[in-house]
């Protein structure tokens, strides 16, 4: 998927022919427009809607909403990398664990899931 598209909840819509209205029901909103919203990033769709796409359209959350994830995954990194200069000189067992998870969260971010295959 591409990273460009804010959305492909457009996407997965019409491919199964469901209409806003439709969707918007079985996504427990009143209202199509609440869809079309989520659908140009607009608003940005609560865990609820997310893990519902999910349900709905068989796809994750990352991939449904790719330029979300990117967002949120570059504001996590952002701050672990901070917190990670803040803790790497430290000692304790404790400090040293935090630093093995910072360090994981680089990994997965840097290994994107078709990278693993390889």
């Amino acid at each position: 998927m591409h990273k460009k598209i804010p959305s492909y909840m457009r996407t997965h819509r019409r491919r199964w022919g469901l209409t806003q209205k439709e969707l918007a029901h079985l996504l427990g909103s009143k209202s199509g427009t609440q869809v079309s919203r989520y659908e140009r990033l607009l608003r940005q769709p609560k865990l609820y809607v997310a893990l519902a796409c999910q349900v709905i359209f068989g796809e994750l959350p990352q991939g449904m909403f790719p330029k979300l994830y990117s967002q949120v995954e570059e504001g996590v990194m952002r701050r672990a990398y901070q917190l990670y200069q803040k803790l790497e000189r430290g000692t304790t067992k404790t400090t040293k664990r935090k630093l093995k998870l910072l360090q994981d969260m680089l990994r997965r971010a840097t290994i994107k899931p078709n990278d693993k295959d390889l």
